[in-house]
């Protein structure tokens, strides 16, 4: 018989001969599972003016979090790192150095181009070089 819980079978099932057989548990790849981050909260920092803090809701299948802006609404889809240009990473918070919590902050952000607006986007950091949605 086939084990029903996941883990070893440690059962002698009688006989000469017995095998060894587990139950794998499926395991969904972060790239497949992760969902489009939720709840992006961007504020102009208390402490320091010139820089925002960024916040947002978890991802349990991310490793990381990826941050990225855009100069053009349009190309907040091709903020990620495989679309980069038009992508911008915010240094400290994207590869070669993702987030690794649910906060980052972009530094000199309010001092840029005051003519020209960006749009963040924030996604999930799977590996050197995977993001979910």
């Amino acid at each position: 018989m086939f084990p029903i819980t996941v883990g070893p079978d440690l059962t002698h099932n009688g006989g000469t001969y017995d095998a060894f057989v587990a139950k794998i548990a499926q395991f969904d790849s972060c790239a497949a599972s992760a969902r489009p981050i939720r709840v992006l909260l961007a504020v102009k920092s208390s402490t320091s003016p010139e820089n925002i803090e960024l916040q947002w809701l978890r991802d349990f299948a991310a490793s990381g979090y990826n941050l990225w802006y855009v100069t053009r609404k349009g190309d907040i889809p091709l903020a990620r790192q495989s679309s980069s240009p038009p992508a911008i990473p915010v240094a400290g918070c994207a590869v070669p150095t993702p987030a690794a919590g649910l906060t980052c902050t972009d530094v000199g952000a309010i001092s840029r181009d005051p003519s020209r607006p960006f749009f963040y986007q924030v996604r999930a950091y799977c590996d050197a070089v995977t993001e979910g949605p």
